[in-house]
This record gives C-alpha cells, structure tokens and sequence, in this order.
C-alpha cells in the first residue's frame, strides 16, 4: 500500500526512525510506494535537516548530503549543480570582475567575506607565467566593501563580490570557471555588476554580455531532487563518498560538470 507521507508510518522496536518535521526527504520510491523521513518511532533515530537557501547549498566542494550515525543526522540538500564561464580581455593596469546575486528576486550576500572561487580555464591564450599559473587553482572572491572595485559598485554600495585581475598585458582573452550550488526550488541569478567587464558570462544554457545582465543558476543539467538518487548518481560516478568512521559524506564530482564546462566555453569562444 502507499506510505501516507502526511500521518507518518510508526516502527516499533526495529528499523530507523526519523525526526524531520516539514523538512521531509524521499528515502525511496517504487512504483506506487513511497518511503519518507516521516518515519515515526525505530529503534534508531535520525535528525533530518534540509538546507533550501542559497547560502547553505553553495559550498565549494560541492556538498550534497551528510549523514552522521554517530551524531544521528541526516542532512539533505536538493540542487541544481551550475559551471558558469566569464570571458575577460584584461587591459594593462587590470581588469575588474564584479557581480551580484539574487535569490528569488532579492538581492543577498550581506555580512558574507566571499561568496565563490575562480579557476583559469586552459583555453585561456595568456601564457601560463601570466595568468594560469596564479589562477591554476581556485581562488576566492571578496566583497566589495573589503576591496578595491569599479565605479558602478562604489556608487550603488551593493552586495558585490569579486575580484580584480591585474598585472596582465595585451588584449588576449582570459578564461575562469566558476562552481555554483543552488536550491532546487528557488531562482538564483548571477548578474555582472561592472560596465567593464566582463566580456561574457555563460552557462551551457545561456549567454549574457553588459552591465547588470545576469545568467541563470538555478536550470543546469546536473540536478539532484531525491535523497535515494544518491545512490545512481554514485554508481555513475557523479557524486563521490567520503566516510570518516560512521560518517559519510556526498557531493559532485567535478568531472561530472565537465559536459556543462565545455558547452559554456564554446559560448563564450564563439559568440563572438
């Protein structure tokens, strides 16, 4: 029969129990049988936390779900997994890369250091002592309030973060990727927040170029809804485990963003 997901089975004296309140995760589903975490009763109980925000889901290893037998949590978050591309032609002096984000239409990132890193991307056509050898590894944003900025930044004293990229010659391109981990069911934008640059920001969706215009995190094809598709996903290869005793940990593989990676570079090589 079907499991009633609103009243809750009960388990005496065997299996997990679960504490979950309205913060339900699939466990399983087959056919017209549905398993939840409002599972009541056990002789095991497990926590459950669903984290839905923005500043909880973009970590950057990319963390999808932690369950701690010993501490008795499980934590859960549904996601879409982004790669976003900026192209920049850095001119001497340097170049500003500057942006903002919106989380269902409202601007957030206040009190936060540093919201992500950049990598170089090897299509860059800067030799590497020049610009991929500093980028060859990720390297972290700022806030605007903490580093110097453009003017647009300076005059609207919003929630930006970036970076600013200097010591560069010539009008060659620089490519930097970017990893973003977004709630499922809520619309995260990235918008440029310098007239500047960059000269493109893309995803494997969509491009945008110019001040204040914003590319999309929140549609990518890497997507996780339900806590049982962890185990697919694994079995493919895209997510990875770490287990630290009775504790285990999930989260994408990098390689499995590769396909995203390559579709957003080839926007951003040959829009123009």
């Amino acid at each position: 029969r079907r499991h009633d997901g609103n009243k809750g089975a009960v388990r005496k004296d065997y299996g997990v129990g679960y504490r979950a309140g309205s913060q339900r995760i699939i466990l399983q589903e087959k056919g017209s049988m549905t398993v939840d975490s409002s599972v009541r009763g056990g002789l095991k109980k497990l926590v459950v936390a669903k984290p839905a925000e923005f500043k909880y889901t973009n970590t950057q290893s990319g963390l999808i779900a932690f369950i701690s037998k010993e501490d008795g949590i499980i934590t859960f978050s549904p996601q879409n997994a982004t790669v976003v591309i900026v192209s920049l032609r850095p001119k001497a002096g340097g170049k500003n890369l500057f942006y903002r984000f919106f989380e269902d239409g409202k601007e957030i990132g206040e009190n936060r250091e540093h919201m992500t890193h950049w990598q170089a991307v090897s299509k860059s056509e800067y030799p590497k002592e020049q610009f991929l050898e500093y980028f060859a590894i990720p390297r972290p944003d700022a806030s605007a309030q903490l580093i110097e900025t453009c003017n647009e930044v300076k005059l609207e004293g919003s929630n930006a973060f970036g970076l600013h990229i200097g010591n560069i010659q010539g009008n060659k391109r620089a490519l930097l990727k970017s990893y973003f981990f977004t709630p499922l069911d809520k619309t995260v934008l990235l918008e440029n927040a310098c007239s500047e640059s960059p000269e493109f920001m893309a995803t494997e969706r969509e491009i945008v170029s110019g001040l204040n215009k914003a590319v999309e995190l929140s549609n990518s094809s890497n997507k996780i809804s339900k806590f049982y598709e962890l185990v697919e996903l694994t079995r493919r290869g895209e997510v990875c485990v770490s287990e630290e005793g009775e504790r285990a940990l999930f989260y994408w593989n990098a390689s499995a963003l590769k396909k995203q990676e390559k579709n957003a570079i080839k926007k951003a090589l040959f829009r123009d």
